[in-house]
């Protein structure tokens, strides 16, 4: 049984560690994620379209997105907070998911994005007053 024991959030490299405690190995391993990952994908979601056979909302323009806070949220996981206001929640299961498909859903996230036409970049808004 593996469970999570910290949460470090790397500012500098967008990135989020997590480390958990193998009591099966006796060890600790670190899962690395990049920032932007865990706010565009989101595995629930898809799992929930191919149920009903439809593509997901690709989310667009979350680049330069920071994950600014990480709360428990008891028996249902945690809570990752995004400084674009999104929130999510996390289990242990779906974060290991990730972790372990990590390189194919993003490859598949990059395709769709460069077949829908859209971009990764942060879109800013600029009205005239």
């Amino acid at each position: 049984m593996t469970s999570i024991t910290r949460f470090v959030l790397n500012m500098k490299y967008k990135q989020l560690h997590l480390v958990s405690s193998n009591q099966e190995k006796g060890e600790d391993e670190t899962m690395c994620f990049p920032m932007e990952f865990l706010r565009v994908i989101d595995h629930e979601a898809d799992k929930l379209h191919a149920h009903k056979k439809s593509k997901p909302t690709l989310i667009t323009n979350r680049k330069g997105v920071l994950l600014v806070a990480v709360e428990s949220v008891g028996k249902h996981g945690f809570r990752l907070l995004f400084d674009d206001q999104f929130q999510r929640i996390v289990t242990e299961e779906e974060l290991g998911y990730l972790y372990a498909n990590q390189s194919v859903l993003w490859q598949q996230y990059l395709d769709d994005i460069k077949s829908s036409g859209l971009t990764r970049e942060t879109a800013i808004e600029i009205k005239a007053l």
